[in-house]
């Protein structure tokens, strides 16, 4: 089994190209969310306090990480559109990914 990647902005990344795959949309409150949720997962299933360096909070916005709601807060509540097409991630953390999206996918 691979090692996981602790780089919160490239798993985003992912996530996003996941939405553009699918001609879905996702704007930032929703990546935040996902984004928590695959921490929670990742935690639970490697049993490991964390994923990301960087840690959520709540604010009046909702669950944010500080680093990503920087970088995609220019979207406000509109859909992110950023290039996805050269965002690659190791398998191991394609694997906790697709399952997030496999088991949300009729939420999102």
């Amino acid at each position: 089994m691979g090692r996981i990647k602790r780089n919160i902005i490239r798993n985003s990344k992912f996530i996003i190209k996941y939405f553009n795959e699918n001609n879905r949309e996702v704007t930032p409150f929703m990546l935040e969310e996902l984004l928590y949720l695959l921490e929670a997962i990742y935690m639970s299933i490697a049993n490991e306090d964390r994923l990301y360096n960087e840690k959520f909070h709540f604010s009046n916005l909702g669950i944010i990480n500080e680093k990503t709601y920087k970088k995609y807060k220019k979207f406000g509540k509109y859909p992110i559109r950023i290039s996805t097409n050269r965002v690659k991630i190791n398998e191991e953390n394609e694997k906790y990914i697709s399952f997030l999206l496999a088991l949300f996918k009729d939420y999102t």
